[in-house]
Order: structure tokens, then sequence, then C-alpha cells
């Protein structure tokens, strides 16, 4: 609420201050406050249309919001406008999961793997997921257990997560009989 309330206080102070409409925005979603959001970040991304970090909080707004086809073209945008970052490339295969575009999400999420020098559990465990929604279980098996390698002892309960997905991968693939 602190940060709502600097925000509000920095948008009466200069109602034109783009920054502070997004951050606004931005901490509304956060709160649970997606409807209230949204307006904010269309803004904010309607004057920054070439600005990732504007388009993906309207983009993740709206994607809580269950507006996948506007969400999934902020993120594109975003994607767009920095090739080369892995949390937007994340960003965008998540949402294209939640919307049910498993293919989609792959290479996005491949590529997030590559830029972040597959040192990031939990891209390695959506590349997974997206993987074994296409049916490629031998395939979402391998990423699990790099993530699970690349997770260390981090969070136990998310290893323990991991490990049951493996489990799960392991007994979809395939028997090759002899």
């Amino acid at each position: 609420d602190d940060a709502i309330a600097h925000f509000t206080k920095a948008l009466e102070l200069n109602p034109a201050n783009t920054s502070a409409r997004s951050n606004l925005g931005a901490v509304l979603a956060q709160a649970g406050r997606t409807g209230e959001a949204i307006p904010y970040l269309r803004d904010a991304a309607a004057e920054r249309p070439r600005d990732a970090d504007a388009q993906t909080n309207l983009g993740l707004a709206l994607a809580l919001a269950r507006q996948f086809d506007e969400a999934i073209r902020c993120l594109q945008e975003a994607v767009t406008a920095s090739p080369d970052s892995s949390e937007y490339r994340f960003n965008l295969g998540r949402v294209l999961v939640d919307a049910g575009h498993f293919a989609e999400a792959i290479p996005h999420f491949e590529q997030a793997v590559r830029l972040s020098h597959g040192r990031e559990p939990q891209i390695l465990d959506m590349l997974a997921g997206a993987y074994a929604g296409t049916g490629r279980f031998l395939e979402a098996a391998q990423a699990a257990r790099q993530a699970l390698e690349v997770a260390g002892q981090s969070n136990p309960q998310f290893l323990d997560t991991l490990k049951s997905r493996i489990s799960y991968y392991e007994s979809r693939i395939p028997k090759v009989k002899q």
C-alpha cells in the first residue's frame, strides 16, 4: 500500500509522469488489483510502445485478467524490443503456456535457456512443461533433470516438485519393444 500511495501521489503532482503511471499499474497488478492496474499500464505502454518493461507490465496484467491474445501481443513487443532478454522470452513463453499454446512457447523457453546459460531452474522447468504439453516426454524429462541439477539445494519444495515431474515425464516415455 505504501508503493501505491507513493505512485498515486507522484501522479497527482505530475499527471504526465509515464514512469509513475507504469509503476502504479505494476504495483496494483502485484496487489491483485488487475482491473485497476490495466488502464494505467495501457497508458504507459501507449506512450512508450518500444519500451520492453512497459509492454511486459501490461502483458502480464492482461494475462492475469485472462486476456491472452492481447497479453501475447504485448509480450511479443517486449521480445522484439529486447530479443536478448531471457526474462522477456520467459514471460512470453509462460503466457503462451497459460493460453494453451505449448508448441509456440517452446522456442521462447529454449532461447531463454540459451540466454541464461542454462542456469535458471524455473526456465528449464517451464520448458519441460511445454515439452510435456506437446507430448515430447523424453525432452521434458531431460529439461526437468537439468532444472533439478541447476536448482541445487535452494528450495526443498521445488526440488520435490521437480522430482515428481521427472517421474511423471519418464512414465510417459513410450517403451521400445524388442
